[in-house]
């Protein structure tokens, strides 16, 4: 069939319609089908991601105690904030936002109002210690903007990450320590501008290393110690080498640049898994039966999902969910969730619930709900007995069907963000423009930064030992985007330990830079260039690297 946004063509497969049934409501003995997707993967991806805002952080106004705090809507957004404590706390009651369904109207329409009514919780950051600048996390202690990252202690400016310590400016690393622009890397200690490493430490301007030790830039080894640009050296000129590095802004643009030239030599393996069985996608660890979806740790009958990092099992069409089971079209939450479809950041359930927000605790049986805690047989947060809620969530599917809206996720109109501040926008980037016709959101708002002085990137001290205490109140200029941006004590001081000059560009670009050098979620036909036969890899055919097939990368590498 054809997308109804891009016109492209696409399947919906007989297990994609087997799915649907099962995660479809069952009503007084009765199934309410899910009808199969009008959009093609992408552009269902480009919807959900449209009401996910990871980074974008506000200072603001408790709505509930007037006091300040850090929030993902900003002080100009029309919806109500709670703090943390406030929100999960029993000081408000949302079912006291309840009202009657009208069925003269559109159902998202009526949630819309709902939406805007309900309190909001203001960041998701549980469990965690002098953390309140982050967002989508756990067990933090001591972290400043880290995003979607767990059980880390003194990291700053990362992403996607996880058990890691004394860490800035790194994308997807696990059990990491002592490390500056990393990428998907597990077990590495003292590392800088690497990328696939695992079990090693001391390495630089390296890709694709297992148990290595005092590599600089080196790609494609295994258990290998003392080598420079894939060749082997003495201890001592290893010493001598490193000891006479400088990292500047200039030599980390040499390094990198001569780093790359070994790294076009080396082959790569079309895709990136491990421990994996009849799975398709990049970046899947411990996955079975998993499709089209990236970025899965321990998944299994997962279909174009995104973004997994526990244990999930039948999802179809999901971003960032964790230990859920039997669901459909969720963005971010996680953890006993269970035959549920249509859902944003909830979390501790729900079950058998759908068209809901921000609901939690136990929530189940419920339907266009906002922020309800261990409620069941609710409808647009008012409360019904079981058959009521029965008899009249079947009248609203019925309702919902005969103007299009059922089987369909919340439409990127009632966002509570702006293009510009969601994930989706990272993905699918448009212009100002472009999502005004769209008929979708666009934030002008620009918080204020206050600082002593502002500097130009480029005219910053090349040397961290030349920069001063005061730059701490200074506005640094993005070489790049123009934003300005300021540097955090603990910053500065990672910066002068590890002898790193300050970097030139907004911590947003700098997120950017990194996920561009991951593959993307895509496959494309090419022929391994060793043995010619056909492969698919998310390495696209005009890319300069060497890709071989796997039974090639292995004999080649191992």
């Amino acid at each position: 069939m054809n997308c109804r946004e891009c016109k492209s063509s696409f399947e919906v497969t007989k297990e994609d319609q087997q799915f649907l049934e099962r995660v479809s409501p069952e009503l007084d003995g009765k199934k309410y089908f899910i009808p199969g997707p009008t959009l093609c993967p992408d552009c269902r991806m480009q919807r959900r991601l449209c009401f996910r805002n990871e980074r974008k952080l506000y200072r603001r106004k408790c709505d509930f105690t007037g006091k300040s705090i850090v929030a993902l809507y900003s002080p100009e957004s029309s919806y109500k904030v709670y703090s943390q404590d406030v929100w999960w706390s029993d000081k408000w009651d949302p079912l006291s936002y309840g009202r009657d369904f009208d069925f003269s109207r559109p159902f998202f329409e009526q949630f819309d109002e709902l939406w805007h009514q309900v309190p909001l919780v203001s960041l998701w950051v549980i469990q965690s210690e002098n953390a309140d600048y982050n967002n989508n996390c756990f067990n933090l202690k001591d972290c400043y903007l880290t995003i979607n990252t767990d059980r880390c202690e003194r990291t700053y400016y990362s992403y996607r990450s996880d058990s890691c310590a004394d860490c800035m400016d790194c994308t997807a690393i696990y059990e990491a320590q002592l490390c500056y622009e990393c990428i998907d890397c597990v077990k590495i200690y003292n590392c800088y501008f690497c990328k696939d490493v695992d079990n090693s430490n001391d390495c630089y301007f390296s890709t694709d290393l297992k148990g290595c030790k005092n590599c600089f830039g080196c790609h494609g080894l295994r258990n290998k110690e003392n080598f420079i640009f894939n060749k082997q050296v003495t201890p001592e000129a290893w010493r001598n080498y490193f000891n006479f590095l400088h990292f500047t802004p200039s030599k980390i643009e040499e390094y990198g640049r001569q780093s790359r030239g070994i790294y076009l030599q080396v082959p790569k393996r079309p895709f990136h898994m491990l421990n994996c069985q009849n799975s398709s996608g990049e970046y899947l660890h411990d996955c079975k039966n998993v499709t089209e979806s990236y970025d899965i740790a321990g998944g299994e009958d997962d279909r174009y999902c995104n973004y997994m990092p526990f244990e999930t099992k039948d999802i179809l069409d999901t971003y960032a969910l964790a230990s859920a089971e039997l669901c459909y079209e969720v963005i971010g939450g996680g953890f006993d969730i269970y035959h549920s479809a249509f859902l944003l950041n909830s979390s501790y359930g729900p079950t058998y619930s759908y068209y809901c927000v921000q609901c939690v605790n136990g929530t189940k049986n419920c339907f266009g709900c906002v922020g309800l805690k261990k409620r069941e047989y609710c409808i647009l947060n008012k409360q019904y007995t079981k058959s009521e809620y029965e008899r009249l969530v079947s009248k609203i599917i019925e309702h919902m069907k005969s103007i299009g809206e059922y089987g369909e996720f919340f439409p990127p109109k009632i966002s509570p963000f702006g293009y510009n501040e969601v994930v989706a926008n990272y993905n699918y980037p448009i212009k100002k423009e472009e999502a005004r016709r769209r008929g979708w959101k666009w934030s002008d708002y620009e918080a204020e930064i206050k600082a002593d002085k502002t500097i130009l990137a480029r005219r910053l001290p090349d040397s961290i030992a030349d920069v001063p205490d005061d730059i701490l109140n200074w506005a640094i200029v993005c070489e790049v985007s123009g934003k300005p941006f300021k540097i955090i004590p603990q910053e500065l001081k990672f910066y002068r330990k590890l002898g790193l000059p300050i970097p030139r560009c907004h911590p947003d670009v700098r997120d950017v830079n990194r996920m561009n050098f991951r593959n993307p979620p895509q496959f494309f036909p090419r022929k391994c260039a060793k043995c010619q036969s056909d492969i698919q890899t998310t390495y696209a055919p005009e890319r300069q690297e060497t890709v071989y097939c796997e039974d090639c990368y292995l004999q080649e590498i191992y």
